[in-house]
């Protein structure tokens, strides 16, 4: 069963906004500190690519190449209570 994940917000580009602002419109995969196609099945990706799911690269810690930053550690804490 899903459940509501609270509004986070995200730096991205040294400014703070809510994680929807960076997601966008439509399907979005999130990699957590991890790109997500590489710990997803071939079939997985396949699967998201017929919706153009958006991959996103959240980090913990800033990082020029992630695509946001989890400051306030809220999608960490939720994926760790997910587990």
């Amino acid at each position: 069963m899903g459940k509501m994940l609270e509004q986070p917000m995200v730096t991205q580009d040294d400014s703070v906004v809510p994680l929807d602002a960076l997601l966008g419109d439509g399907f979005a995969v999130i990699g957590l500190n991890c790109q997500p196609d590489e710990e997803l099945h071939l079939n997985d990706r396949k699967a998201l690519d017929r919706f153009d799911a958006k991959r996103i690269v959240i980090t913990t810690e800033s990082d020029r190449e992630a695509d946001g930053c989890d400051t306030e550690k809220v999608l960490l804490a939720f994926c760790q209570a997910e587990r």
